[in-house]
């Protein structure tokens, strides 16, 4: 049977099953993988640079990932309410990596949608069971529980706090509408104002917004930390995306010299398995409105083999020099992104840091083109190039031990699916 018959075959029986909103996704079935790589029932070989929506670190099939996984939970599956022997050495590791402050982690086997909403409603206790104001980007992205949508809602609050969103510090469509270099960093200013006109008691942000892999300017970060000391708002960073090395440092708000409040991370900790924590400075976990004794409980907090692997990818990432690699890698893949930029009118930017990299697509008007965007991921996916869509945005996560050859042979790819798009 040819490739593309076995596709549709599959498509079809398995679309008897999944609702049409999720149906219409369906490609060939995906059989192993290896590295960077993975194999479709079709025996065809795609590059996978999405790293599983940013969260296999390692790619696919690694044996120290899998043993590491395996040997712990052969010996133990969930201990709900206990700890477990090798907590305290991993621990020890991941703190090394934390921004500047006094923290204390919260584990939880979940998504990290559900750790951004329980944040949100263990600040709803620290500030005394009051509604407190919470302020987040216009364009972030902070999961799909109903406290993380209503955390960017224009037009409801939560039981727990009034949101509002303010202009988001995207240099391609600057909110301002000036020009990247030509500016004084108008939306540092417009963010302060919204703000303290808010009267906020919380920013949640992503350091860099995942969603469109938005880089918000040089001293930003600094600036926007000053001001919310100054005028007391906790900050609480959102590093789903960014956290894990990602972006060449382990922690996204130590390469822009944050620290948060409360900092939360959970893709690409545990290569792939659900695994996400929260870091929150001591004094919001000590004092008298903080939850006690049992209320940090969660069904999944408990199990071992997800904090060994944990351990591993901190091993690997000291060992194997990976956050050397994502360094270089990074370099690599956003000089090759801006040179295809400059050879195709149809990409109107190309940004990114680390191993999280995006092209936008414009129409000849200057538009966002979602149609473009599209076009090119099921170009790529034909060529053998996984890629993520996001609106007029295609997104590019490699995984962190990606190789210099596995970039080139993507940035072809992705040049020959656009320059079939643009025919």
């Amino acid at each position: 049977m040819k490739s593309t018959d076995q596709a549709a075959d599959f498509r079809a029986t398995l679309s008897q099953f999944l609702p049409a909103g999720e149906a219409g996704r369906i490609t060939n079935a995906v059989l192993h993988g290896k590295g960077s790589w993975y194999w479709d029932a079709g025996g065809r070989k795609h590059l996978d640079f999405t790293s599983g929506i940013f969260t296999n670190s390692f790619g696919h099939g690694d044996d120290d990932i899998a043993r590491a996984f395996s040997r712990t939970f052969e010996q133990l599956g969930n201990i709900h309410g206990r700890h477990w022997a090798g907590e305290p050495e991993v621990y020890r590791k991941l703190f090394s990596y934390l921004p500047p402050g006094e923290y204390r982690v919260i584990p939880y086997g979940d998504g990290g949608g559900y750790s951004v909403d329980r944040a949100e409603v263990e600040l709803y206790y620290h500030f005394q069971k009051r509604r407190y104001r919470l302020v987040t980007f216009d364009g972030g992205f902070h999961g799909k529980t109903q406290g993380t949508k209503l955390s960017i809602s224009r037009t409801q609050d939560s039981a727990y706090f009034c949101s509002k969103t303010i202009p988001e510090p995207n240099c391609f469509n600057c909110p301002c509408h000036l020009k990247k270099g030509e500016c004084a960093m108008e939306c540092a200013s417009l963010a302060e104002q919204e703000l303290e006109r808010f009267d906020a008691d919380v920013f949640l942000f992503e350091p860099i917004l995942g969603a469109g892999i938005v880089v918000p300017p040089e001293g930003f970060w600094p600036r926007l930390q000053a001001f919310c000391r100054r005028h007391g708002i906790l900050m609480m960073a959102d590093e789903v995306l960014t956290g894990g090395g990602r972006t060449g440092e382990f922690f996204a708000s130590a390469a822009f010299g944050l620290s948060p409040d409360i900092l939360i991370v959970t893709k690409g900790l545990a290569n792939g398995l659900p695994l996400s924590l929260m870091f929150l400075k001591k004094p919001l976990t000590e004092n008298d409105c903080a939850l006690r004794e049992g209320n940090y409980s969660s069904t999944f907090m408990g199990v071992p083999a997800l904090l060994a692997t944990l351990g591993e990818v901190l091993d690997k990432i000291e060992r194997e020099h990976i956050l050397e690699n994502v360094k270089e890698r990074g370099a690599q893949l956003l000089t090759g992104l801006f040179e295809i930029k400059a050879r195709h009118p149809c990409v109107g930017d190309a940004r990114g840091i680390g191993l999280m990299a995006a092209m936008e697509f414009i129409s000849p008007d200057g538009s966002p083109d979602i149609l473009t965007g599209r076009a090119v991921c099921a170009a790529a996916e034909h060529n053998g190039l996984a890629l993520i869509q996001a609106g007029s945005t295609v997104r590019i996560a490699p995984p962190l031990n990606v190789s210099a050859n596995e970039i080139a042979i993507g940035l072809e790819l992705l040049e020959n699916s656009i320059s079939e798009v643009e025919k």
